[in-house]
């Protein structure tokens, strides 16, 4: 007994267009709070404008313009990459799956079409994902994609600094960025983003001061917790694995620019008849 697909229509074929969507950060934390540019093509400029008012006595004539508009701008620059595969279905011969490998050309199909693309798929947003945050080029003495958030932090100047000691613990070290944070950040609704790791040792201390009632993550949410006196929440970041560094900001301040438009963005999968390779 075996699966009857003669009727069924190629997978790649079907869900072109979901698997293209797809792909961008991995985690949807992420993803759903940072601001997204797209139509990025090479180099874009993100223009911001902030305005103070002076207040002044109104109580006479007269008209004294004090007020000051501040137009700013960053640049934000992608980089153009791409996944090259192939793989020889007949490798599969003599092994547990070789019943799966068609030898008649005119009717292949790829052996775990769907799971090898799935898992594509899956991997490179893991990629991007680390590489938004932790990415540093080779210029910068790095061997990512893209110079990262992390960079960023670092060579800015107005970034503030919070240094981590030794044996504080992972709530100690997000107490501090907290604390850190100034008052307009955490007005237009402050988050902290950490590692993986980072987080587990921080739910294990909530669970084991049981100083504030711990009830557990936020709206079902397994990623996320309220720090305790706090309304900020503390977000698990996977693109953040293996590093130390505790991010505090508004998730509106970072801006992951992508094309996505383009030409050139397409997920294709074929059989080469020349080299009889799946590509």
């Amino acid at each position: 007994t075996n699966f009857t697909v003669s009727g069924l229509t190629a997978y790649v074929e079907e869900n072109r267009d979901i698997i293209i969507g797809s792909f961008g950060l991995a985690n949807r934390d992420t993803r759903s709070r940072v601001g997204i540019q797209t139509g990025v093509k090479g180099s874009m400029r993100l223009h911001y404008l902030s305005l103070t008012p002076v207040i002044q006595d109104g109580s006479s004539c007269g008209f004294l313009p004090q007020d000051d508009i501040t137009l700013s701008e960053r640049t934000i620059t992608v980089a153009i990459h791409k996944v090259d595969g192939q793989i020889c279905e007949e490798t599969l011969l003599g092994k547990f799956a070789e019943y799966l490998v068609r030898v008649n050309a005119r009717d292949n199909d790829l052996p775990y079409e769907q799971y090898i693309v799935d898992t594509l798929v899956e991997q490179v947003n893991k990629a991007i994902e680390t590489a938004i945050w932790q990415g540093k080029t080779v210029a910068h003495s790095g061997t990512g994609l893209f110079d990262g958030w992390l960079y960023q932090f670092d060579n800015d100047a107005s970034v503030i600094d919070v240094t981590l000691n030794n044996g504080e613990s992972a709530y100690e070290g997000i107490c501090k960025v907290y604390a850190a944070m100034p008052e307009e950040t955490l007005e237009r609704g402050g988050v902290i983003f950490v590692s993986p790791s980072i987080f587990r040792s921080f739910m294990m201390e909530m669970v084991a001061l049981n100083l504030f009632h711990y009830t557990g993550a936020v709206n079902d949410n397994p990623d996320e917790f309220i720090l305790p006196g706090s309304d900020v929440r503390v977000i698990k970041t996977p693109g953040l694995a293996s590093s130390l560094k505790i991010v505090g900001t508004f998730a509106e301040n970072l801006v992951y620019g992508t094309d996505m438009e383009g030409d050139e963005e397409k997920f294709d999968l074929w059989w080469s008849q020349d080299d009889r390779l799946w590509k």
